[in-house]
């Protein structure tokens, strides 16, 4: 994919999976927006926008003031995230934080931008996670908002298949940023956010939807859809049979 003078919005782009993909855009010539609500830790080449976007008000804000600086996006990397540890019983302001970042500003952005894109081309990329296909067994409401991202991303896969939109969804096991301390037992295997953009990069290439940093994620995907009860009585802890 040719990257040069194509504008890159990156969400959460701040620091991790964001800061990463960023910095491998700026490299391959895009003009790169990253949207946080904290300033980058280290220099980037890229263009730093204060935004919320755990509110509807706040990505059109974002999405205005991107096109009013640099035009119209080209590559949105929908990747801002949160991620807490939560029961059944979290409190439902929790549970509405968590859906609002985690799945409908995904949902907001693309209202915004998708059906330009397959018009005139362009990429959406969702961050979901390995938990939307598989889950959390620390987080009932990143859990659930997962499977929501994830399905949101397919929809636009298959809706907008064959216009010049192109549609992909990241699904990142552990991977060394602060959200996986809610997930300790992901930590003997995590990966640096540099692999996770260079997965993300490879996959702009080539156009693939599904991007993944780990066999594990597949061979659990596969276990879910040959054998229900074998996979939920790994997640649970009832049995110690792994897949890989």
């Amino acid at each position: 994919m040719d990257f040069e003078n194509k504008t890159a919005l990156v969400t959460g782009g701040a620091s991790g999976i964001g800061a990463a993909i960023a910095a491998r855009l700026a490299t391959a010539g895009a003009r790169v927006v990253i949207a946080d609500l904290v300033t980058p830790s280290e220099p980037v080449v890229a263009r730093h926008l204060w935004a919320d976007v755990s509110c509807e008000a706040g990505v059109a804000a974002m999405l205005d003031d991107v096109a009013n600086q640099e035009g119209r996006v080209d590559i949105m990397i929908s990747n801002a995230g949160i991620g807490q540890r939560m029961d059944l019983d979290g409190p439902m302001a929790d549970w509405t934080a968590m859906m609002a970042v985690n799945l409908w500003s995904h949902i907001w952005a693309a209202r915004r931008l998708v059906p330009d894109m397959a018009r005139r081309g362009g990429v959406f990329l969702v961050t979901a996670s390995a938990a939307g296909l598989l889950n959390e067994v620390n987080s009932a409401g990143y859990g659930t908002a997962k499977h929501g991202a994830l399905g949101f991303a397919e929809w636009l896969a298959i809706r907008y298949r064959g216009t010049k939109a192109r549609i992909h969804c990241l699904c990142p096991e552990g991977v060394d940023t602060p959200l996986i301390e809610a997930a300790d037992y992901l930590k003997p295997r995590m990966v640096m956010p540099e692999l996770v953009a260079d997965r993300v990069m490879d996959a702009l290439d080539t156009g693939r939807f599904l991007i993944t940093t780990h066999d594990s994620t597949l061979k659990g995907l596969a276990v879910k859809a040959e054998d229900y009860e074998k996979y939920l009585d790994f997640m649970a802890g009832v049995s110690g049979d792994q897949w890989g």
